[in-house]
């Protein structure tokens, strides 16, 4: 890859990351079944994020290394993260949900082994 090529990329990467609302980070786990940590952006205007379950109802939010209901934080305390911490956090938080739905079947059907 040349410099020119390169320096095109980097361009690319900010600019889709300047115009991003939303990244999904899939959990790890060895077991099956889908599921995703959810980034997503306050506003266009501010780089403030937050660290969702991504649920359609009763979402909740990662903060202060547990999951809290979204309505009793409220909005603007929900979005504590710039996306570089968001997306960081994130996959911390994905590898421990993983982690913990793993152990959660396994627990329930031995035969996951």
């Amino acid at each position: 890859m040349d410099v020119s090529e390169l320096h095109r990329l980097r361009q690319e990467i900010q600019l889709l990351r300047r115009l991003g609302k939303e990244f999904r980070i899939p959990l790890t786990n060895g077991v099956g079944g889908h599921g995703e940590i959810v980034v997503r952006r306050l506003t266009l205007a501010h780089d403030r994020w937050q660290i969702t379950d991504g649920a359609a109802s009763n979402a909740r939010v990662w903060i202060a290394d547990d999951w809290k209901p979204i309505n009793d934080v409220g909005l603007e305390a929900a979005h504590p993260y710039s996306l570089d911490e968001a997306l960081t956090v994130a996959h911390q938080v994905a590898e421990y949900e993983g982690a913990a739905y793993e152990a959660e079947v396994r627990a329930s059907d031995p035969d996951q082994d």
